[in-house]
């Protein structure tokens, strides 16, 4: 596929503080919008945070509904809400957390399924790869379009550090994300044992972080299982069914 560029433009007024600005695409869908500062809620229009959440919510959407597709089923509807934290720091405002909450009604798909379908999806998503910021998302099958009653799951992801180091240990990524969708059922299934944490001092994370981490750590693995070369007995190694025995 070629590749494509895509374009926006915007007239500034003024200064920071109490300029304004209209923002315009080439679809005409924002034609002289008003724009404003993301920190002034008094002002109308939109803001620089509102349009990343808005194309975050919707690049995640559509690769979720790709991911459900080559599993073979056919979603109903996906409502995706990106919520933007902007925080004053040394640098100035930055974009620090991005949370996803998801919902989907997909026939005949289970949690489980749908999970390891919105990890893929948020990790393959083209706005998440291109964010610097901690992307939580929670997700949860809609009661129409489950296959049972479904609980919500959380699962949160620090990319792209995380997902960076455990890249390096697990070279497969469709091993690593069976892995920690594996290890997140093993954590909210509760009772203790292999449902708490691996490596100290990670409860306040949430249960795919600890799974990431606890493979970064190599507290959890995965190995290829040998090859057995499986030979036809000939000659004398070769034993008689038993109808040939005789009588």
């Amino acid at each position: 596929m070629k590749p494509y560029t895509r374009k926006a433009s915007v007239l500034w007024l003024g200064s920071h503080q109490r300029g304004k600005g209209a923002i315009s695409t080439p679809s005409a869908v924002l034609n002289h919008a008003p724009y404003a500062s993301g920190s002034d809620i008094k002002r109308r229009g939109t803001n620089p945070p509102e349009l990343i959440a808005a194309a975050h919510a919707g690049s995640f959407s559509m690769t979720l509904a790709n991911e459900l597709g080559e599993a073979g089923y056919n979603p109903r509807q996906i409502d995706t809400t990106a919520t933007v934290t902007m925080e004053d720091i040394a640098a100035g405002w930055t974009m620090t957390q991005i949370h996803l909450d998801v919902i989907a009604a997909v026939p005949r798909l289970e949690q489980c399924d749908f999970i390891d379908a919105a990890l893929r999806a948020k990790a393959n998503c083209p706005i998440s790869r291109s964010l610097n910021a901690n992307i939580s998302m929670c997700a949860k099958l809609s009661p129409r379009g489950a296959a049972k009653r479904l609980l919500s799951q959380r699962i949160s992801v620090t990319p792209p550090l995380a997902m960076v180091r455990t890249n390096r240990v697990i070279l497969n990524p469709h091993v690593l994300v069976n892995m920690v969708s594996r290890r997140v059922r093993q954590l909210n299934a509760g009772g203790g044992g292999a449902s708490r944490p691996l490596v100290a001092g990670l409860e306040h994370l949430g249960a795919a972080d600890i799974a990431l981490h606890e493979i970064i750590e190599e507290k959890m693995g995965f190995q290829m299982p040998e090859f057995i070369a499986l030979t036809r007995p000939t000659g004398r190694n070769r034993k008689k069914p038993q109808h040939w025995a005789k009588t």
